[in-house]
């Protein structure tokens, strides 16, 4: 990994991921921004590779494969192809801890959503991110999902369906259904809401207990967030 110094800001009045995110969006210096997670790291060469991918002036950010510790995909299903990044592909290509954008993006773009993302006194535990990016490619901005480049993350599902992760399920998808409502994917949110219900009647059918427990969390989030009021 490479070495360098890090500046830690504490800013004791501010709560929740977006907001210390815009906080320390405050003190840009770098010309490229990221946004690990506490519990994710970056293998040797990462930074190299994309500060050289980020040299192309065609590039606004790159998003990267996320993968736990035994190279295994983490936390979404990752697409395989490299390709530029669009609204539906998100789900497939995007993860905060994978993004990496130039500083004049982020000055274009302007602040995370406080109402989004974990920690932040609202149900809507994530989304930020996906609220971020659909913001960048709404001003022209060109983002690029790069396969071959990989930021580790533990897998924080393989807990098993204990009650802290069933309730992440829960406020993660509020804050997906939440994004897809304020942005005015309709139909890609009936999408998203069809594939839980669905995942519901098969692993219900097949006695997975557990598999029928997760999809029925994901479609209670995903419609509650979706459905909220501001």
């Amino acid at each position: 990994m490479e070495q360098g110094l890090a500046e830690y800001i504490h800013e004791p009045e501010v709560r929740g991921l977006s907001r210390g995110r815009n906080r320390g969006l405050r003190e840009l210096r770098g010309r490229i921004v990221a946004f690990p997670d506490d519990d994710c790291w970056y293998p040797a060469g990462l930074l190299a590779e994309v500060a050289a991918r980020l040299r192309d002036a065609r590039l606004d950010g790159i998003s990267t494969l996320l993968v736990d510790g035994d190279g295994d995909e983490a936390l979404l299903r990752w697409a395989t192809a490299e390709q530029d990044i669009r609204p539906r592909s998100i789900p497939r290509t995007v993860s905060s801890a994978t993004l990496f954008f130039t500083r004049e993006t982020i000055e274009r773009v302007g602040d995370f959503d406080p109402e989004l993302g974990s920690g932040s006194g609202t149900p809507f535990g994530a989304g930020e991110e996906t609220d971020y990016v659909l913001r960048a490619l709404a001003l022209g901005a060109r983002l690029r999902y790069l396969p071959g480049l990989e930021v580790h993350h533990a897998e924080w599902r393989s807990a098993g369906s204990t009650v802290d992760v069933r309730a992440k399920v829960r406020s993660y998808n509020r804050g997906f259904g939440r994004v897809l409502r304020k942005h005015g994917r309709h139909v890609e949110f009936l999408y998203w809401a069809g594939r839980s219900f669905a995942g519901l009647g098969v692993r219900a059918f097949s006695g997975d207990r557990a598999g029928a427990a997760h999809q029925l969390d994901q479609l209670r989030g995903r419609v509650s967030g979706y459905a909220a009021r501001r």
